[in-house]
């Protein structure tokens, strides 16, 4: 059984391969403030980031890529990332005078305006 935990107030996350009896710490190698991250794992190799703006990893968080949007405000931030009932994750980004909110119902990979 895998797992992992966010290391707080830092970029960087441990993961364990074995029901918790090792921890193997991984550094998240993207550009972003370590108290902006909010990091979500959907399996054991997929993860999604929100640091503010949106990266997904297939390999454990060796690696991050941007996410896709399908969206024309590519440079929005996003300061949440929760997943809903039905399993789709929503992106979520608060300012004075909006909500904007981004969702991805393929574990990350596209995204698009709700």
């Amino acid at each position: 059984m895998q797992g992992w935990a966010i290391v707080r107030g830092s970029k960087s996350f441990v993961v364990t391969h074995d029901r918790g009896r090792s921890w193997e710490l991984q550094s998240i190698n993207i550009p972003c403030n370590a108290g902006t991250l909010n990091v979500e794992f959907l399996s054991a190799n997929t993860g999604v980031c929100v640091c503010p703006l949106l990266y997904v990893t297939n390999d454990v968080g060796k690696s991050w890529q941007r996410a896709k949007i399908n969206s024309d405000n590519k440079q929005l931030t996003y300061d949440y990332l929760v997943r809903a009932i039905s399993g789709s994750l929503i992106a979520i980004n608060i300012n004075r005078e909006k909500v904007s909110t981004l969702v991805s119902n393929n574990n990350g990979e596209t995204w698009d305006p709700l």
